[in-house]
């Protein structure tokens, strides 16, 4: 959801109506940033339960090299989604303002005002969102291949 707002924010030209389009540019920036702290917050359920619930085993099927690319893949998952959402996090406070959670504004700044530092975690919460957008369709493709493999092995 986060993803698919700022795409339709960054599709708003603003020089073009701006006391229209103004104001819808910052409803979708400020949902972007609600999103992204209910994605932190759902993470970070996630790893509680994840601690406390034994998982299943994975599939006798697959290979050695699977298992420990699953294993990786499930890691940077993680990794990438948390650093995607406090980049995103310091990137408002870098420039000064507020995390916005659905017109609640009460989140902490993780940095104070500095334009340069601003523009670093800009590029740093781009690129690490892309990476992650990439290796959740190489999961969506992986859990797929192993989903009809199962069923498959079945019939």
């Amino acid at each position: 959801a986060a993803l698919a707002i700022i795409l339709y924010g960054q599709t708003i030209d603003l020089s073009v109506d701006r006391e229209l389009r103004v104001p819808l540019y910052r409803a979708a920036i400020y949902r972007h940033e609600a999103f992204g702290i209910l994605a932190l917050a759902a993470i970070c359920l996630r790893l509680i339960w994840r601690l406390v619930d034994r998982r299943p085993a994975l599939p006798s099927t697959m290979r050695r090299w699977e298992m420990v690319a699953s294993h990786l893949a499930h890691g940077a998952l993680y990794t990438l989604a948390i650093a995607a959402c406090i980049l995103g996090w310091c990137q408002v406070s870098s420039n000064g303002g507020l995390v916005q959670v659905f017109g609640w504004t009460g989140l902490p700044a993780l940095t104070g005002k500095d334009a340069h530092l601003h523009a670093v975690i800009e590029v740093w919460h781009e690129w690490i969102s892309w990476a992650l957008v990439a290796l959740v369709a190489v999961h969506i493709g992986a859990a797929l291949k192993h989903h009809f493999e199962i069923g498959r092995a079945h019939v």
